[in-house]
């Protein structure tokens, strides 16, 4: 199975996108958007950001654990990870992402 996006409707007529690894694991999740047509822009930008590295944040959370966030030229969030327990599981999901955004496919489910 080839990685990809997957775009969804949300709540509140909002739309969002996950960025699955070839094992279906969400690597990457956007932030509730208004239109799919953001929603869109934004896997442009992750497939043209990904494999910049100076395009992740390496952050904590309020539990000990750690997350990214792929930002845009502007600074704006792209995509935001999942919470990882180690470093090493981050720097794992940063090189997923790296790897699979430029080349994976759309599936739309809003269709």
């Amino acid at each position: 199975m080839p990685a990809k996006f997957e775009i969804m409707k949300r709540r509140a007529g909002k739309y969002t996108f996950n960025l699955l690894a070839p094992n279906g694991i969400i690597i990457l999740t956007s932030e509730y958007l208004p239109s799919k047509a953001d929603v869109i822009s934004n896997i442009e930008a992750v497939k043209r950001y990904a494999s910049n590295n100076g395009s992740y944040q390496r952050r904590s959370d309020d539990g000990g654990g750690t997350y990214f966030v792929l930002k845009g030229a502007d600074g704006n969030i792209l995509g935001r990870s999942k919470p990882y327990l180690s470093a090493t599981g981050l720097e794992k999901g940063i090189t997923s992402v790296k790897r699979n955004a430029p080349r994976a496919v759309v599936k739309d489910w809003t269709l």
